[in-house]
């Protein structure tokens, strides 16, 4: 029974040397995103939670199609070739042009001369200006316009489907996320009711160590598990929230 432990503790050390190694990379990793000192001691105050996530798909969709800033960033670009068309196509409209001229020259050396020292002029001219043709260059212009516009629209509508399969498969994640959470803590109280029978009966004389070892790794495992379930659902939180332009 020693040697069978002996094993049994020497076979799981290479994993407890990665799991080791996993938390430094993690630390690192925390620090480099956060913009703290690689030196710097970091104690994390809270700990992994199960938060259900309860809002429907639909509703997840449409805060995603009215809050994401690049969408709405389309949107504008949109409205500004719309924009560009009309005053494109203005250029081909007749220009009506009305110019007023006022003079008014002294010839006295007071700061304010008389009217009798002042003389006086105006001038006005209305312009009529009709294009009659300028090589197409216009209607090129106005086409290029129109084709710009319609690129940033199909831009957009691309944007949106880009956006509704985002939150869809961040929804599906989450859903899938929640369920694991759920099976995993079942997984972990039928563990922990059989390493509470184990623990009896090894108590009581009729089992050895030895044979209390496996509910308890079993225990261990359904933790760990349950411990990346959480993470899980709590990541997929995170990217639907993402997903819906909330963050």
């Amino acid at each position: 029974d020693l040697v069978t432990a002996r094993v049994a503790v020497e076979s799981v050390r290479p994993d407890q040397i990665r799991a080791e190694n996993a938390v430094r990379l993690a630390n690192n990793e925390l620090k480099r995103v956060i913009g703290v000192p690689f030196d710097t001691s970091i104690v994390l105050a809270d700990s992994l939670s199960y938060h259900p996530v309860e809002i429907p798909l639909d509703v997840a969709v449409q805060a995603g199609l009215e809050s994401r800033g690049d969408l709405i960033a389309a949107r504008e670009e949109v409205e500004l070739f719309s924009e560009l068309v009309d005053v494109q196509k203005s250029e081909a409209y007749p220009t009506l042009s009305l110019l007023l001229n006022l003079n008014r020259r002294a010839s006295s050396e007071e700061l304010w001369p008389e009217d009798r020292d002042s003389t006086q002029s105006a001038t006005a001219a209305l312009t009529l200006d009709v294009p009659i043709f300028d090589g197409r260059r216009n209607q090129g212009q106005t086409l290029q316009a129109r084709a710009d516009h319609v690129a940033a629209s199909e831009r957009m509508h691309a944007l949106e489907r880009d956006v509704e399969l985002q939150v869809l498969d961040a929804w599906q994640s989450v859903q899938a996320a929640a369920e694991g959470v759920i099976a995993t803590r079942a997984t972990l109280d039928l563990a922990q009711r059989a390493y509470d029978i184990a623990t009896v009966r090894f108590r009581s004389g009729l089992s050895t160590q030895l044979e209390l070892d496996d509910p308890e790794q079993d225990v261990i495992e359904a933790q760990v598990n349950a411990a990346e379930a959480l993470y899980l659902h709590m990541l997929a939180r995170a990217i639907l929230v993402h997903a819906m332009g909330e963050i």
